[in-house]
């Protein structure tokens, strides 16, 4: 990894600046939309850099539960 920033707030953002083999040196970056300790995490998702990467934004909604032992 060359570089990271991170802001983990809701409308907060981040960015991986990434060495690659295959690709050169591209970024991985987005926004928090939702952080909702220790439930829920909702950030956004977009790598630049290559056009084989460049496929648009996604939505990530990620959902931690514990099961009852």
């Amino acid at each position: 990894m060359v570089s990271a920033r991170i802001h983990p707030r809701a409308g907060g953002e981040y960015q991986f600046q990434l060495e690659t083999t295959n690709y050169g040196e591209i970024s991985l970056h987005g926004v928090y939309l939702e952080l909702t300790r220790p439930e829920k995490l909702v950030f956004t998702w977009n790598f630049s850099g290559h056009p084989k990467l460049e496929l648009g934004e996604s939505l990530v909604d990620v959902e931690f539960w514990s099961a009852a032992v």
